[in-house]
């Protein structure tokens, strides 16, 4: 069997060399794989440890005994990389936060924003994640051409469930036709939300904006989808006044 498809499922190159010995000769002692294997010695113990820890090797402990290992069958790959998965993910979700911190104290050493885009859902998320890490109150506005996917109208309804219960306020700003609102003063309450209906035809904007913190996310819609977060005061208070001007224009709704 070639070591490289097991480098390609995320093996290192030395343990795909042991577990292939492993699985061609089946329960062998530590010095015998090395041969097999032609790994060094001093570090097949090592390697060995490593694939038991992945789930992918036993080891056969007898009282007075030479240890010997086994290889378990190639299906327990699967999880292997369901683990690999999941440390992905704690791992993006962990460089979200860190580039929200680190770029703010950038910002502050450097004197410059810093400008992140994301495309598709996959934007839309780290967006959300950001608000909800960064924790502070928001000011949206809405698109027209927002909501265009049930994909990502099950993302803005989980991440308003997320908000609510972090306690975050939301003032929107809705871009509408004239037709009365579908959804009643309670259900805004019910998540710390107030609204204000602009008429389309003073409003018809093609992204989104969302103003957070020290943050300015825009997001485009349509046949793609970009979101770009830019992070620095001034762009910041120059996107609340310019919201607030919108805000006391119009009654409120409802």
């Amino acid at each position: 069997m070639s070591t490289l498809l097991l480098e390609q499922v995320g093996l290192t190159p030395d343990q795909a060399k042991i577990y292939t010995a492993l699985i061609s000769t089946g329960t062998i002692s530590a010095r015998k794989i090395s041969i097999n294997s032609d790994v060094n010695r001093s570090l097949v113990y090592k390697i060995l440890k490593q694939l038991v820890d992945f789930g992918l090797v036993v080891e056969n402990i007898i009282p007075s005994a030479v240890s010997t290992f086994t290889a378990l069958h190639p299906s327990k790959l699967y999880s292997f990389i369901k683990k690999k998965e999941d440390d992905y993910k704690l791992a993006d979700a962990a460089l979200t936060e860190a580039v929200s911190i680190l770029g703010a104290q950038f910002n502050l050493t450097a004197g410059r924003p810093t400008v992140r885009s994301f495309e598709g859902l996959e934007g839309v998320g780290i967006l959300n994640k950001d608000i909800l890490q960064t924790k502070s109150d928001i000011k949206l506005i809405r698109s027209p051409l927002d909501n265009n996917t049930d994909e990502l109208k099950v993302l803005t309804s989980q991440n308003r469930d997320k908000m609510r219960d972090a306690g975050i306020k939301i003032k929107l700003i809705v871009p509408i036709k004239n037709q009365p609102s579908s959804i009643s003063k309670e259900e805004d309450e019910r998540y710390l939300l107030e609204r204000r209906r602009i008429p389309r035809e003073d409003l018809n904007n093609p992204a989104q904006v969302v103003v957070y913190g020290n943050k300015v996310a825009f997001t485009t819609f349509g046949d793609y989808s970009i979101t770009t977060i830019v992070e620095d005061e001034s762009i910041a208070k120059t996107f609340n006044m310019l919201f607030d001007v919108l805000w006391n224009k119009y009654p409120a709704s409802n």
